[in-house]
């Protein structure tokens, strides 16, 4: 498919012969295949994927896209050990820092380089260049130990992140979720820098 109607693809598709199907001939022969064909598909091209990873750590690169996957929590999504997630601005969140550090797996994520997105609020170093291990404990209750900038954040209800309740009642301790990763910000040309986030070991 392109991005013409569907008429004028199946014209393309079949050279405008007198023999092409209408678009309602079509749509009907596709409402008869099962959603089991595409799980079949899916999964043959998954496992043909799989077999061919045989580095130790493959690295996996998120990029954008306009379709939106909805999340099956019964899918424990790949068997691959340890992996190495790699994605762009804009894809920088706890949440996802979180899950990838439960599968025990490896992330290297470009944020903002300013004040704002997940160096917002952390103490860092006034220096240009810096490598910095944070062990930030995330909670939905604003206690006393938040204001410790480096070891503490208070997320609100509306953040999604998995690993903590929505709420934490008044009368409840505050429930924690540890968090640990680097920031590290170097030079990429003369006059210009980048920042990432990473828990990858900054000796290996």
């Amino acid at each position: 498919m392109g991005s013409g109607s569907l008429t004028n693809e199946l014209l393309d598709l079949f050279g405008a012969s007198a023999d092409t199907p209408t678009s309602s001939a079509f749509v009907q022969q596709r409402k008869k295949i099962k959603p089991e064909a595409f799980k079949n598909i899916f999964d043959g091209f998954s496992s043909k994927f799989m077999a061919n990873f045989n580095e130790d750590m493959p690295i996996l690169a998120v990029d954008g896209s306009d379709v939106h996957i909805l999340t099956n929590p019964d899918d424990l999504n790949s068997s691959i050990p340890k992996a190495l997630v790699i994605a762009d601005r804009g894809y920088e969140s706890f949440n996802s820092m979180a899950h990838i550090q439960e599968k025990g797996w490896f992330f290297l994520i470009r944020v903002k380089d300013g004040i704002n997105g997940i160096k917002n609020g952390l103490d860092l170093p006034k220096t240009d260049c810096f490598d910095m291990d944070i062990s930030l404990k995330l909670t939905r209750k604003k206690t006393n130990e938040v204001k410790d900038k480096n070891h503490y954040r208070s997320i609100s209800s509306t953040q999604l992140f998995d690993y903590l309740p929505l709420k934490n009642k008044k009368s409840e301790p505050a429930k924690f979720y540890e968090l640990r990763f680097r920031i590290v910000r170097f030079p990429i040309s003369e006059t210009s820098y980048e920042t990432i986030v990473t828990n990858l070991n900054s000796e290996e």
